[in-house]
Order: structure tokens, then C-alpha cells, then sequence
């Protein structure tokens, strides 16, 4: 019987959160009026009144709680409707991911605030912004140049760049450039040398900041690669660097930067060949998370890096800007941000984990899968086993070449080999695709695992020695863990809701 008023009490509470959607929806709408024409949040009659005539419907010994409730309620509606308001300004912007960026950050920084998008044609941005009692914004395509008259007070760094990204509006409008620290964290978390050349394809505004931050750090030789070399040369003329055309690529190398939009239609920049001469390729393009030039890269051994830090750690600066706060946890947002990305994405998943842990059971159960161990086998018409004893380096050459090809295959489960997280560069074949590590207790593994299938567990104590030596590999590469402690049903139900 029990069960029967569970159903029941699932219903109304799923109608009950509908209603609730649909209550703030409203709400939101009430508040942005109210900001337009500076009324008063508050309103105590209009709640007394709503709390009054609806006590009809509940009956006497419910009215206690009834009032408790429409109180909540209408402290949740005035918290939501005081939410400071930031929006990002530009045009054709709807793929931005910013909205969801700027959340995660007021949500563990616990501040009320709200970020959505302004999609403009209008010139009259700033006045339009006042109006509706906005105090912060962040500034994107094509307005970074032009809104610079409308500033009365410029940065640093958004002087010396000529465009703005980030605006404080009071008194007076404030500018603010935080591509710049964008672009420079995302140098430093990939450990990308200043001692190289870089070519920097494109001319506009991005470029203008990549450009500050490599001669602020005394890189002594940059190409700007233009289609229009003398509004190029005559955009750049105060900074120490060579504009080139399409034509004068060829022969570079170094890092090549992508600073045009080119990236986003599924285009290359450059000829294969071209692309070829660069150790390091990097596109500030986010969403999709790896394109074309990317993807090309990954597969010819390139050091590969998309936009997607640049853009976490400039919305990062300019909260900190906004707000006066300093913020610590970029990385857990950059990651709960790229999982997001890469379910959209749906290159694939990747399966990672101890021998024992579960991963090809799981990948089998997931759908389209494929066993990376069983695959070396039937490639190379050879146990595991027999390679192993020609050497353990013979297996893990052909291993890689496997992964290789593994990795452009698309919307495939791949059960990996327990050993695949040691080679860095079978990793960085699998950046494009989801990493789940499946995570199961040593003496579970110990239990189930057939050593004499495994030629690096010849006895059990091996296998306690292979966890502590690769379980901080694990939890490195893996975007999601999940515990391998239940009734299978239960984890693959949550890897299911998961990916």
C-alpha cells in the first residue's frame, strides 16, 4: 500500500515542480519590470492578500503549515527577483557557452547572481544595459572595438589591446580585457614555452590579446597571418612583429595559433601539410570542444589545445574583477564544463580502470563496444600473452597504434587495457572522448580476476602492488568516476545517466 502513496506523493511532486518552473518563469518577468521602472521588490499586502484568499482550498489543521509554505515561497520569489544581472553582449551569440560558465561560478561562490545572453544590433548598447539595472558584462563579437567609445574608464591591458571583453557600469563605465589573463593561464596550464616563434592566424580582436600577452613575456618572434596585409600592418603598427600573407606559411614552425572563427564550420585553416610543420597547434575555439585542425593534430602526435581554459579562466577574471573576490577551483569548473561539452560532443567513451574492474562487462552492457585488449589480439593474430613474452615494450607499441586507430572511431564504447593510462600519448589520442573511471575495491579485483590471463599479475599480491602504482593515473585522466561496489544493474545505471 505504501508503495501505491509513493506514486502518488511522485506525481504531485513532479506537477508540483512543472508549477514550480512556471511560477519563477513569471517571477523573472515581474523582476525585470520592476528593475526597468525602479519599483520595490517587496510588495507585504499583495502576499497577504495571495496567502488570504487561497486558504479556501486547505483545510483548518493544514492552515500552520500552509502559511509556512506561501512564506518560503515568497522568500525563494524575492531572493530570485534580487539577483544581480550580468549578461554577455554580442551578435549570433546563441552558442555560447558563458551562461552555464558564469553559473557554476556564482553557484560555488554562493552569489546570487544571474548571467544570460544579449543578442544585440543596436548601438545604444550601454544605455539599453542601464535601463535594465545591470552592472556587469562581458563583451564578445562584434562589439570588443567599437563599444570602446562608450568606456570612461580603461585598464591596462585593455588600453595597450585596443578592445574590451568586461564592462563595470556605474557611476562610470569601467573596461576591462580579461582574454588577456585568459589566454596567459591557458599557456601556463599546458606548459607552452615562450621560447619559440608563434604564428597567429587572423588579425582581430582575439589576436590583439594572444599578441600583448607573448610580448609581455619577450617572445621575439610572432607572424600575424592576415588575408589583408596592409590593414594588418596598419592595425599592428606599435607591436614588434611580422604580418605575413596565406602564401608566406609555408617553411614556419613553432605554435600555431587559430585565432579566426574558421574552426567552428568544420574547416581547416590551413593545408594539411602546412598544419604539418608545427609542433603545437591551438584554436580558441571551444564548442566543438576539438575541430577539424584539432582532431588532425591529436592524430599526427601534435600537442593540441582548444579554447575551452581560455574562456573558463577570462570568465573567472572577471568575476573577480566584478566582485573583488579571488577564486580558487578553475580546474573543477573547466571540468565539470568539458563533461558537459564532450556529452554533446559524443565522439565516444572511454573506459579506464584496473584488469578485474569491470570495463569490457560494462562497455558490452553500454551498447556499441569495442574491447581494446581483444582488438590488439585480432589485429595482430597474437595473445596478449605471446606478446608479452617477446617483451612487454613489443606489446605496448603495437597497444598504441591500436588506441590510435581506436580514437577516430565515433559514438563507440572502448573497453580499455588496465595499462593504457601509463603512455601519455594513448591519452592524448582520447581527449576528444568522454573518460569514465571505473573504480572497483583491490580485494574485489583479487577475488574475480584470472591471473594466469594476465601477464603482469603472475600472483595476486601484484595486483594491490599495479593499484597503488597506476591509481593516481586513473583519477588524472578521468573526467567521471564511478564506484564498482554494487549489484551491476546499479553502476551500469548510473553510467548510463552519467554518459
Amino acid at each position: 500500500m505504501i508503495e501505491k502513496y509513493r506514486k502518488d506523493i511522485d506525481e504531485i511532486d513532479k506537477e508540483l515542480s512543472k508549477l514550480f518552473q512556471k511560477r519563477m518563469d513569471i517571477v523573472d518577468k515581474i523582476s525585470q519590470y520592476k528593475k526597468i521602472n525602479h519599483l520595490s521588490i517587496t510588495d507585504s499586502n499583495r502576499e497577504k492578500d495571495i496567502i488570504e484568499k487561497n486558504k479556501k482550498y486547505i483545510s483548518r489543521d493544514l492552515d500552520r503549515y500552509y502559511q509556512k509554505f506561501f512564506t518560503n515561497l515568497f522568500s525563494i520569489s524575492k531572493e530570485y527577483q534580487s539577483r544581480k544581472e550580468f549578461v554577455l553582449i554580442g551578435r549570433n551569440i546563441s552558442y555560447s557557452y558563458s551562461p552555464f560558465i558564469h553559473q557554476l561560478i556564482f553557484q560555488s561562490n554562493d552569489l546570487n547572481y544571474h548571467y544570460s545572453l544579449f543578442d544585440t544590433e543596436d548601438d545604444h548598447i550601454i544605455d539599453i544595459i542601464r535601463e535594465r539595472g545591470i552592472e556587469g558584462a562581458n563583451v564578445t563579437i562584434p562589439y570588443k572595438e567599437s563599444i570602446l567609445k562608450d568606456v570612461d574608464v580603461l585598464s591596462e591591458e585593455a588600453r595597450k589591446i585596443g578592445a574590451v571583453n568586461t564592462l563595470i557600469i556605474k557611476d562610470k563605465v569601467y573596461g576591462y580585457n580579461t582574454d588577456y589573463y585568459g589566454f596567459l593561464e591557458t599557456l601556463k596550464k599546458y606548459d607552452v614555452s615562450f621560447n619559440q616563434k608563434f604564428i597567429i592566424l587572423g588579425s582581430g580582436g582575439a589576436a590583439r590579446s594572444i599578441i600583448s600577452v607573448l610580448l609581455d613575456h619577450d617572445v621575439k618572434t610572432i607572424y600575424v597571418v592576415s588575408r589583408n596585409k596592409k590593414m594588418a600592418e596598419k592595425k599592428f603598427k606599435d607591436f614588434n612583429l611580422s604580418i605575413i600573407d596565406y602564401t608566406e606559411v609555408k617553411g614556419l614552425d613553432g605554435t600555431l595559433i587559430n585565432a579566426t572563427p574558421i574552426g567552428r564550420k568544420g574547416e581547416l585553416p590551413l593545408k594539411e601539410e602546412l598544419l604539418m610543420q608545427f609542433d603545437t597547434l591551438i584554436d580558441l575555439i571551444y564548442n566543438p570542444l576539438y575541430n577539424k585542425m584539432l582532431e588532425y593534430g591529436m592524430q599526427h602526435d601534435k600537442k593540441v589545445i582548444n579554447g575551452l581554459y581560455m574562456l573558463i579562466s577570462q570568465a573567472v577574471k572577471t568575476e573577480e574583477i566584478i566582485n573583488d573576490i579571488t577564486i580558487e577551483h578553475v580546474d573543477e569548473i573547466y571540468k565539470k564544463v568539458r563533461i558537459d561539452l564532450l556529452k554533446k560532443y559524443k565522439k565516444g567513451v572511454l573506459l579506464i580502470g584496473m584488469p578485474g574492474s569491470g570495463k569490457s562487462s560494462f562497455s558490452e552492457a553500454l551498447g556499441d563496444f569495442i574491447d581494446a585488449d581483444s582488438y590488439v589480439e585480432e589485429k595482430y593474430d597474437m595473445s596478449i600473452e605471446e606478446m608479452f613474452k617477446k617483451s612487454e615494450a613489443y606489446f605496448r607499441e603495437r597497444e598504441t597504434a591500436v588506441y590510435k586507430e581506436l580514437s577516430t572511431f565515433k559514438n563507440k564504447i572502448i573497453a580499455s587495457g588496465g595499462g593504457m593510462i601509463k603512455k601519455q600519448k594513448n591519452m592524448d589520442y582520447f581527449k576528444h572522448h568522454l573518460i569514465v573511471f571505473i573504480d572497483r575495491e583491490v580485494d574485489d579485483i583479487i577475488k574475480d580476476v584470472d591471473i594466469k590471463k594476465r601477464p603482469l599479475l603472475s600472483k595476486k599480491e601484484d595486483v594491490l602492488k599495479l593499484y597503488h602504482e597506476r591509481i593516481d593515473l586513473y583519477k588524472k585522466y578521468a573526467d567521471i568516476t564511478v564506484k564498482n561496489n554494487r549489484e551491476f544493474n546499479e553502476v551500469l545505471k548510473e553510467l548510463k545517466e552519467l554518459i
